[in-house]
């Protein structure tokens, strides 16, 4: 891929005013399922003003399903991540048939006002099960955004053996990061979920396959990122076929395909 076509996706999120906090260490033992909480809920503590949420959940040790409430669930295993990306109401869980309601206004209230990561136990004895460093990234949807529209509801990116280059490394550094419970741990874990994001997008874009077409196809596509700049840039513009051809410097026909 050329650069991600001029490193289209870049100019994107620069001005999409990304940001994340409110994290979540779940050690959990078997049967055990955790609901999304409601977007208002979370959205004023994170990025106030902002309309768009994003979670993320990052399985440390051990496996489990996430879900769409209504759709179906997705194993996800250690080493790997699931990302929501628009803010459906969603279900982790060890059996992908449990239910789960989403956490009560207190229980937000009490995360929010606590040192990150706000640490939940859903082990009573024994061995655990899985583990999960889970957080929420805010950013803004209006006026445009094309690549938020353009995503899946659920991205799964990683690998189970832990190497999966930087995603790898993030994992590491995340699960570090919550142990050690160091000064600064909340400003750290919030730029590495920003740089996660980021890696996921890219290798979402990059393992399109050759024939997919769409707003994220065309950002391997150098010839077609000038337009889709030009759409992002100045969204209350009446774009025609031909006038995005003639700022582009493209043909109507490629354009067009």
């Amino acid at each position: 891929m050329d650069g991600m076509a001029g490193d289209a996706l870049s100019d994107l999120l620069r001005k999409v005013r990304l940001t994340g906090a409110t994290f979540f260490d779940i050690r959990a033992q078997d049967p055990w399922a955790v609901c999304s909480p409601a977007p208002s809920s979370i959205l004023p503590k994170i990025l106030p003003g902002a309309d768009h949420l994003i979670s993320y959940h990052v399985v440390t040790a051990g496996r489990c399903f996430a879900r769409i409430v209504g759709k179906e669930a997705i194993a996800v295993e250690a080493g790997e991540v699931v990302v929501f990306t628009h803010s459906d109401p969603h279900i982790m869980s060890s059996n992908p048939e449990l239910a789960a309601d989403p956490p009560t206004a207190d229980v937000l209230e009490i995360a929010s006002a606590s040192q990150m990561p706000f640490h939940i136990n859903y082990v009573s004895d024994g061995s655990i099960s899985a583990r999960l460093v889970c957080g929420y990234l805010a950013c803004d949807a209006q006026p445009f955004n094309p690549l938020l529209d353009a995503l899946p509801p659920v991205i799964k990116a990683g690998d189970v053996k832990g190497d999966a280059g930087w995603l790898g490394q993030f994992i590491r550094l995340a699960v570090s990061e919550v142990a050690e419970k160091r000064a600064g741990s909340e400003t750290v874990l919030t730029k590495l979920s920003e740089l996660m994001f980021v890696d996921v997008l890219r290798r979402y874009v990059e393992a399109l396959p050759p024939q997919h077409t769409g707003w994220l196809a065309g950002l391997r596509d150098p010839h077609l990122c000038k337009a889709l700049a030009l759409i992002h840039d100045r969204p209350e513009h009446n774009w025609t076929v031909e006038a995005l051809a003639k700022e582009a410097a493209l043909s109507r026909t490629v354009l067009a395909e």
